[in-house]
């Protein structure tokens, strides 16, 4: 029998049959009737208090002397007796009117409205509902199985309540007020048992106690049926009163496990350490403070004392709506939301809303007893609008005061989690992404110190990414063999006694962690469990542990950090692969433009010396001085050639770092003058006019000498490749700001601003350049800019204002000190 209980299978069985008796009760609910006359107590006697008729018979204050000939001395009498009236008869009413004796026949109304019964509906159908869905996902726990039964004795208790009985002859309505008995005086004592197990089973829990309890509610049930049987069959104002003195005791039975229930929570509150116990707890408690004991101290106790409850049982029915809510969230997800937020908050606002109502009220009755002749609806509207200005400030004020006197700040858990993931997916670099990280943490969770480590596999040493208080690891990385580690690093690492005992983790070696003032270790896996990094933390501030819901929200960060992490490692990889490749790709296409240029350089000069070699050979009769121009042009085109090729071995020693440079005194003044001897033949072939200002002060700089002659050469030829006729080149040398400017402008087309900037890297070619296809190997700026930087000079490129550009070399001057000294 046991075992068929304990199946689920079974359970669910017996709560379908459970379903289809709960609603046929409201339909019986929605059946029940009443008269339209209140009635009140005034001794032994009834006396009318209120009539719902147009008509002035009866009136309030008359004495009910019978109803269909029955004595009755309480309203819940008559209540009872109706119930087994069906709704087409009529009530006959004998009272007394001024002394005499009159009757008449009232015909019934509906006892509860249509609202009453949609909210009956919805409310039993929850209860229901989270009863099963809890049971379901966690069928094996206690304490589940308990908070099943607690709500669907409840729905049959909301759904079931006292009705017409006498709505069909199949006995259906006593069998509907046999489940309410059972269920009314079982399911209080479900929940004391609930109490007991929940969070953790009490140790003072006795078997013998409990045994005890659900055979007194069982007989105290059975006996409260019974005794409805005899009254209404037997019906007579003292057998009525029988039934409702044995009611009245299952009500206190209900009333005596809620608050035993409720001490029950407290003592737990009190002795449990473990924070998420204490999470569980608030929700239960909260549920317990809206739900059942306001449905006790507001409608249970005063019925049993005037018949009456002191607020609508509609609003009995939607407060009760808080338990199953509040007690699922507890058993299944207490981290859902912020239960202490949600204190606060109703703390805040029913103490701001009360005390400004306190005050609207003292405002009015100020203002109407000092000032006369007013219009109360002006004052009305002036106090509304100082209750409203009033509002913020107050909320503000008491806001700070419960925070400090009952709350820490907390942070919503479900908020966290969005920021997070927002941030996360919101970074593209490892830096940026760590550093939100640690912000954000340490923004939630003050700690002592916080660090983000990134763990290179292949070289096995972890870095400091991103830290708060981390100084003495900024720069540095530490060896970590991952092999030789005793754990796998599917848990957190943590000092126990800086972590709730709730969370399952692995413990810490106790001499490092408090040697770096390290409390908590969450390590960053990719998607397939490869060690990414550590997320590294101090102690809270606070002094606090750090709760489940803290490391279950920092578990998920971890989580999703390594997603991120691993997404930007693939991301970065892919972006190289393909700069790689289209570096590969400019690289093949301005090797083959330098091939292509190179040729074409080396062929002019070749031409030019095979072309007038072999007009030497044919020919014998030249005179001097043609043989001399031949053998000019010769060597001319020899020198351009020597020239072209320095360069090209001159630039691939730069870029492989292995070109030397010897350094001495020289006179820059005789090497623009060689400079100028050297490029005479093709100055003179191109028709192009030198223009020379130099100052008359004698400059020297510590250079190399061939290095400077080939910038100077290559600062020529440049400026004759691109002049425009009439070709002409002005060359400048002056001292500015420590520097020796060698100045060199030429009347050619500008230069676009965006092509300054790559103008002097290798194999660049403007637009300009390779439109009018101008030939040039793009090499010689490029060795100008290196062998500038070479001596510590600068290589300035602009567009002069008239016209042209201008190049300068800056050498760099060293200046000469004498000490004198003074006997």
């Amino acid at each position: 029998m046991q075992r068929f209980f304990n199946s689920l299978h079974s359970i669910l069985a017996i709560d379908g049959i459970i379903l289809i008796f709960c609603a046929v009760g409201i339909y019986h609910t929605a059946l029940k009737i009443d008269l339209p006359i209140k009635f009140k107590s005034s001794g032994s006697v009834l006396v009318i208090k209120e009539v719902y008729r147009n008509d002035s018979v009866p009136q309030a204050g008359d004495t009910v002397i019978s109803i269909d000939n029955y004595k009755f001395s309480s309203e819940e009498e008559i209540e009872v007796y109706l119930d087994g009236i069906h709704q087409s008869q009529s009530i006959k009413i004998n009272y007394f009117k001024s002394g005499l004796p009159l009757e008449i026949w009232l015909k019934p109304i509906k006892f509860y409205s249509t609202f009453y019964i949609i909210i009956d509906s919805v409310t039993g159908f929850l209860f229901f509902l989270s009863g099963i869905f809890v049971l379901i996902k966690k069928p094996a726990e206690e304490s589940a199985r308990l908070f099943h039964w607690v709500t669907i004795g409840t729905a049959v208790i909301v759904t079931t309540t006292w009705g017409n009985y006498a709505f069909t002859h199949l006995g259906l309505g006593y069998v509907l007020r046999f489940l309410f008995s059972i269920a009314y005086t079982l399911s209080p004592v479900f929940f004391l048992h609930f109490a007991l197990v929940f969070p953790h089973k009490e140790t003072m829990v006795n078997k013998n106690f409990l045994y005890a309890s659900y055979l007194t509610a069982g007989l105290l049930g059975v006996s409260s049926f019974a005794v409805f049987l005899f009254s209404t069959s037997f019906i007579t104002s003292r057998s009525i009163q029988l039934y409702l003195t044995f009611f009245n005791c299952c009500r206190f039975l209900t009333v005596a496990c809620i608050i035993s229930g409720l001490m029950v929570f407290l003592h737990s509150y009190k002795t449990t350490r473990k924070e998420s116990e204490k999470k569980k707890l608030r929700w239960v408690l909260l549920g317990l403070i809206i739900g059942p004991l306001g449905f006790a101290l507001l409608w249970v106790v005063p019925q049993a004392f005037t018949s009456y409850g002191l607020i609508p049982e509609e609003f009995v029915l939607l407060m009760m709506l808080t338990v199953p809510v509040t007690f699922s969230i507890a058993i299944l997800r207490y981290h859902l939301l912020d239960i202490d937020l949600i204190i606060k908050r109703s703390v805040i606002y029913f103490a701001v809303i009360g005390g400004l109502l306190l005050v609207y009220i003292a405002l009015i009755f100020v203002v109407t007893n000092l000032v006369q002749n007013i219009n109360e609806y002006t004052i009305s509207s002036v106090s509304a609008i100082i209750i409203a200005l009033l509002f913020q400030p107050a909320k503000n004020k008491v806001q700070k005061i419960v925070d400090r006197k009952f709350f820490r700040v907390q942070y919503d858990f479900r908020e966290a989690l969005k920021k997070f993931f927002n941030e996360v997916k919101d970074s593209n670099t490892k830096k940026m992404l760590t550093t939100k990280i640690v912000e954000q943490i340490n923004n939630l969770l003050p700690v002592t110190k916080i660090g983000f480590f990134d763990f290179d596999l292949i070289k096995s040493r972890i870095t400091l990414v991103a830290h708060n208080n981390f100084d003495l690891l900024e720069g540095r990385s530490i060896y970590l063999n991952q092999k030789e580690l005793k754990s796998e690093l599917n848990l957190p690492v943590a000092l126990p006694d800086k972590v709730d005992s709730s969370v399952i983790l692995e413990i810490a070696d106790n001499r490092v962690f408090q040697r770096w003032g390290i409390a908590l270790v969450l390590p960053i896996k990719s998607a397939n469990a490869g060690l990414l990094g550590f997320l590294v933390l101090g102690e809270i501030k606070s002094g606090q542990k750090f709760s489940m819901v803290d490391v279950d929200l920092l578990l998920e960060v971890s989580l999703q950090a390594g997603f991120a992490l691993e997404r930007i490692i693939i991301q970065e990889k892919l972006i190289q692969e393909q700069l790689i490749k289209e570096k590969f790709e400019e690289l093949n296409r301005l090797k083959s433009f330098f091939i292509s240029s190179v040729s074409h350089e080396l062929k002019t000069p070749l031409t030019s010396i095979k072309m007038f070699s072999e007009l030497l050979q044919l020919r014998k009769n030249y005179t001097a001085e043609e043989s001399e121009e031949y053998l000019e042009i010769i060597a001319g085109e020899c020198d351009r050639l020597g020239r072209l090729i320095e360069n090209v071995l001159d630039l691939s020693k730069i870029e492989r770092g292995i070109k030397e440079y010897h350094f001495s005194e020289i006179d820059i003044k005789t090497m623009l003058s060689q400079a100028l001897r050297l490029m005479s033949y093709q100055l003179k072939m191109e028709k192009c006019t030198i223009e020379i200002n130099v100052c008359t002060e004698e400059f020297s700089i510590s250079a190399d000498k061939d290095a400077v002659m080939s910038s100077i050469i290559n600062i020529l030829s440049n400026g004759l490749k691109f002049s425009i006729e009439p070709k002409k080149i002005i060359i400048s040398m002056y001292r500015e700001n420590g520097y020796l400017a060698l100045k060199f402008e030429n009347n050619g087309p500008a230069i676009s601003e965006e092509e300054i900037c790559f103008i002097t890297e290798p194999y660049f070619r403007t637009e300009e350049t390779r439109r009018k296809n101008i030939p040039g190997s793009g090499i010689g700026l490029a060795l100008v800019q290196q062998i500038m930087n070479a001596h510590h000079g600068k290589l300035e490129i602009q567009n002069n204002p008239s016209g042209g550009c201008s190049f300068k070399l800056n050498f760099l001057l060293e200046e000469k000190h004498e000490t004198n000294f003074d006997n």
